[in-house]
């Protein structure tokens, strides 16, 4: 059977390459929140309940863990959840929307793209 490598594998290498030192959670939430043109304290807020319309907060959780490398106890304690399987939980349906959503997808890579154009 083939592998195949993840397209998150491809992006946190190059980021890695590009930027030696990696992209602190700090970072990666600024620009998601000035991409989004909110507020980044919006982003790392603790709401309580069902989280549909927080697309920026998970995005931001999202890309931590794609672009950072940053562990999933680094991102529960930064976005104050209280288990590390809330992260997993985040980053798995984004992916599902990425796969299944091509708006979603041209969304978040242009997040993508300018936390990565913004760090070199």
């Amino acid at each position: 059977m083939k592998k195949t490598k993840l397209p998150e594998l491809d992006d946190a290498e190059h980021v890695k390459q590009v930027i030696p030192h990696g992209l602190s959670i700090a970072y990666i939430v600024r620009w998601t929140a000035k991409y989004y043109r909110t507020d980044e304290k919006q982003l790392t807020e603790v709401i309580r309940g069902r989280q549909e319309a927080r697309l920026p907060r998970k995005v931001a959780i999202f890309l931590s863990q794609q672009l950072g490398g940053h562990s999933l106890n680094e991102i529960k304690d930064y976005f104050g959840l209280s288990h590390i399987g809330s992260v997993s939980y985040v980053t798995s349906c984004i992916r599902a929307e990425i796969r299944t959503n091509k708006s979603s997808n041209k969304e978040i890579d242009g997040v993508k793209r300018l936390i990565i154009e913004k760090a070199n």
